[in-house]
């Protein structure tokens, strides 16, 4: 009985839209949270990217390795099918080229920025 008279205070419409707004509000956090996490994941993996290719030590396959595994953790089955395909590829090859220009479309893609 007590929460109909408080609804009957407060109004329905604005107890309404006290949710819709918390609701929405929430969602928009999750985006821009799972957006920032990508995006930190990515600019990692294309620096590592970069390391390795500038010298393969093991300290830089193993920092690919870690960019890779949180990239798995956040990416879509799009970037992590690309990422797949250029771990099978040499350092100084045509092939390495074309995975890494189609991991970039990719990224693209899930990040919503033109090409």
């Amino acid at each position: 009985m007590e929460f109909v008279s408080l609804l009957s205070a407060f109004g329905v419409g604005a107890v309404v839209s006290t949710i819709t707004q918390s609701v929405l509000s929430n969602r928009t956090v999750k985006r821009s949270r799972s957006f920032n996490e990508r995006k930190e994941a990515y600019f990692g993996l294309f620096e590592a990217i970069s390391s390795l290719q500038s010298g393969s030590s093991s300290a830089a396959k193993v920092n690919f390795d870690m960019w890779v595994f949180r990239c798995n953790i956040v990416a879509p089955k799009t970037v992590r099918d690309a990422i797949n395909a250029l771990y099978g590829t040499d350092i100084d090859n045509n092939a390495r080229i074309e995975a890494i220009e189609q991991l970039k479309l990719q990224i693209r893609a899930d990040l919503g920025i033109s090409s």
